[in-house]
């Protein structure tokens, strides 16, 4: 929830910033323009909330990149979960037709 207000917060902030910066260039105002600056301003936005998102997963987790970021201990932990031995699997290959009893179908007569 808090990132959706930030964001949005963020967004009409952003909106008016580059809104000035194009009438400081002179740009005409326009459909493009417009379309612009709503780009612009909603591409910062959703960083803003991605930001706010990246940082309540931090405080909340201070030490999750740490384990999650060690490669070696992820494996040895993997390593110890797996079994000491693989059961062997046995399956019988799929006969061909060739190689299948030929049934004969005898009806009396």
């Amino acid at each position: 929830m808090l990132s959706l207000i930030i964001s949005t917060i963020v967004f009409f902030v952003a909106s008016w910033y580059i809104k000035q910066y194009l009438e400081e260039q002179e740009i005409p105002k326009g459909m493009t323009r417009g379309v612009l600056i709503f780009t612009l301003a909603a591409a910062v936005s959703w960083g803003a909330g991605a930001l706010v998102d990246w940082v309540k997963v931090k405080i909340k987790s201070p030490r999750a990149e740490q384990t999650s970021g060690n490669l070696t201990q992820l494996l040895k932990k993997t390593v110890k979960q797996l079994p000491e031995k693989p059961s062997p699997v046995t399956s019988t290959p799929p006969q061909s037709d060739s190689q299948q009893p030929q049934s004969t179908n005898t009806t009396p007569q």
